[in-house]
């Protein structure tokens, strides 16, 4: 069985592989958890290298805010079906 944080990296893995984020809210409304914790499993995700977090100042932002972009890599995917091969899919 996988802890919770495990399945919440794996939750954002999948939503990554969908398409990319624009930001880390739209992650908390899409998994349904708190602002921190998506943040703090994407840092590690990030240091894993499954993950690119690339942040867009203000300038370049639609809202006028710092914002991030957030996109699975190739090896974020290959974890993911190497994850899924083995556990099938984690809801």
């Amino acid at each position: 069985m996988l802890r919770s944080s495990d399945e919440i990296r794996f939750k954002i893995l999948k939503e990554l592989r969908k398409e990319s984020i624009n930001s880390f809210f739209q992650l908390t409304r899409l998994i349904g958890t708190s602002f921190v914790t998506i943040k703090n499993n994407c840092i590690a995700l990030e240091k894993y290298g499954f993950i690119k977090i690339e942040k867009i100042g203000k300038e370049n932002s639609p809202s006028k805010k710092d914002s991030f972009k957030i996109s699975i890599t190739d090896e974020g995917l290959r974890f993911l079906a190497n994850i899924q091969q083995r556990w099938g899919d984690i809801k």
